[in-house]
């Protein structure tokens, strides 16, 4: 995936990230999640507990996930001052198991 100079200084000052999956009963689940923007334009996805949480559960079953950065526009946004904005990335989940800390939200990997 790339992404626009725009969307990856976005990504880098935001805190607020979202993780969606399909459940068994296929209904979504949104959960809050750390990532890692890659070089090669993937996230990598971590948390606390990761191999028991119901978003790893339900990514083998159904691999067409999305990812939301958000936040509410400063005040003085000439656009839209105070509204929410963001960016939706969806895509197809890979499970990997790595021997490596979990994700952090990313500080300077796209700046």
């Amino acid at each position: 995936m790339t992404f626009i100079a725009k969307e990856l200084k976005y990504f880098s000052g935001q805190e607020l990230r979202r993780f969606a999956t399909i459940g068994p009963d296929g209904g979504p689940q949104v959960r809050p999640v750390g990532f890692r923007l890659n070089e090669d334009g993937s996230l990598d996805i971590g948390g606390p507990h990761l191999k028991t949480s119901r978003k790893y559960r339900n990514t083998p079953a159904q691999h067409g996930v999305c990812r939301v950065v958000d936040d509410l526009a400063p005040e003085d946004d000439p656009v839209a001052a105070g509204w929410g904005r963001g960016v939706e990335i969806r895509g197809v989940a890979e499970l990997l198991t790595l021997d490596a800390p979990r994700c952090r939200p990313a500080t300077s990997a796209t700046t």
